[in-house]
């Protein structure tokens, strides 16, 4: 069953089919398909090369083996912040080169002034469609995702709401009829975050642009973002009087906030807008948690209830972002919007994500090797039975950009399948970051093998990223 390499031929195989197939020949699809990727990304992504050999890591011979040369999770965001505030884009061009198979040398990005205009430039010239992280952090995370990436993120995202055993399967009938459906996303159309480039390719394959709802029909600025989580990080360290920031980005900060000034009285008309256009239709929503139960207030002051059809699709992800939810929360989005959520787990760098089952767990695919790390030492867990450890992965839907990181995340997962049906590795919702439960709010990753060798790599990166 699992025998062929190419990803999109990969995708057609059902998460049902997959959910039933036994681990030892899944592992052994897994191994052939990493070795592959190892021998061919290896020659082509520089920062890949100088890790694997810093690590001594040349063949791939066991899943283990690819531990050592998971990049960190700081790796795609591993640039000087010096290039955004002096607007060095043909540097920030070259270091991105560093991390993808795409050829990036004949990109010329000395006239860009800002990230936005950057992404725009690698939109119109090149198959990239880089995603950018929250930056939350203080630092974006430029993903250098292609095109064909892009569109498998959206096909493993409506495969989430497939079910299994007797689980309705709200997917399959969406992916083969070429069914159009309303997508409805409360907050910016336009973007280059994760869930922006999601949404516009959902409108573009199972929606129509008439048909589609934004709370903002405006852009999402990466400058914006990247600018917010700058001033959060220098604000949490003292340091507000050192930031460097543009009269240009200044101005469009001020206009974004004025934006998100009238956030509530817009929601209200947005929703107005979606009952009328949209009610007791079959739907595509997206949107993380927080959001739908906001949805479930305001529909609930209307009288409302069962909004959208039975068959419509509520897909969240992105957790509680610190918001402690009720312990019904599940029960009141299902109730008054009219159908259950599909909540998942993942990452920015990950294109499958790991959807929820009705026990409340996150069940990987073959497409993630999935691994549990020793928090000190950063050695692999046993495959088997039940670890609590750092998630690592390696994402086999990747094939532009090296698919193995190591998180920040501490999970419990159990490799021997979980009481809803489901074979294989699944992790409990009990997810945490190692940096909100560590005594000084760091988080310093061990690799296995040599201690410093991720960063050594990462500094041989700026090198060249900066070389004239």
């Amino acid at each position: 069953m699992l025998t062929e390499s190419d990803s999109n031929k990969l995708l057609e195989i059902p998460y049902r089919t997959l959910w039933e197939m036994q681990p030892t020949d899944i592992e052994q699809f897994q191994l052939h398909l990493l070795q592959q990727r190892f021998e061919k990304l290896r020659p082509k992504i520089q920062a890949l090369g100088k890790l694997a050999e810093l690590q001594g890591v040349d063949r791939i011979a066991q899943l283990n083996d690819v531990v050592p040369i998971l990049f960190q999770h700081s790796a795609y965001k591993s640039y000087p912040i010096s290039l955004l505030e002096k607007g060095k884009y043909d540097a920030l061009t070259k270091w991105l080169d560093k991390l993808t198979s795409h050829d990036l040398s004949t990109v010329d990005a000395s006239d860009c002034h800002s990230i936005d205009e950057w992404l725009q430039l690698l939109d119109d010239v090149t198959e990239l469609r880089v995603v950018h992280s929250s930056g939350t952090s203080g630092k974006l995370s430029l993903i250098p995702r292609d095109q064909k990436e892009t569109h498998r993120f959206t096909i493993c995202t409506i495969r989430r709401v497939e079910g299994f055993g007797d689980e309705p399967d709200l997917a399959t009938p969406l992916l083969k009829s070429g069914k159009k459906m309303a997508v409805i996303y409360p907050s910016y159309r336009y973007g280059r975050y994760g869930a922006h480039r999601l949404v516009q390719d959902v409108i573009e394959c199972y929606g129509t642009p008439e048909n589609s709802y934004a709370l903002h029909e405006e852009l999402m600025s990466a400058d914006v973002v990247s600018l917010s989580g700058r001033v959060a990080g220098a604000q949490a360290k003292g340091e507000l009087d050192r930031l460097k920031i543009s009269d240009a980005l200044l101005q469009k900060y001020k206009e974004s906030i004025a934006l998100r000034a009238s956030q509530s009285e817009k929601e209200k008309h947005f929703l107005d807008r979606v009952i009328a256009n949209c009610q007791g239709q079959d739907v595509i929503m997206l949107g993380v948690v927080s959001l739908m139960l906001e949805w479930v207030r305001m529909a609930r002051e209307r009288g409302l209830d069962k909004l959208f059809g039975a068959n419509s699709l509520l897909l969240s992800g992105g957790g509680a972002k610190g918001l402690k939810l009720p312990d019904d929360w599940r029960e009141q989005i299902t109730q008054t919007l009219g159908v259950e959520p599909n909540i998942s787990y993942g990452m920015s760098e990950c294109i499958t994500q790991l959807p929820s089952c009705s026990a409340g767990n996150y069940h990987s695919t073959p497409y993630i090797i999935a691994f549990v790390l020793d928090p000190e030492t950063g050695a692999p867990l046993p495959r088997t039975g039940t670890q609590t450890g750092r998630y690592g992965f390696y994402d086999l839907l990747a094939e532009s950009y090296w698919g193995g990181f190591i998180t920040g995340d501490k999970v419990t997962a159990h490799w021997d399948g979980c009481a809803c049906g489901r074979s294989g590795f699944h992790v409990e919702p009990t997810i945490v970051r190692y940096s909100s439960i560590s005594d000084d709010g760091d988080d310093k990753i061990n690799c296995a093998g040599a201690a410093d060798a991720h960063e050594r790599a990462l500094d041989f990166l700026n090198d060249l990223a900066q070389q004239t």
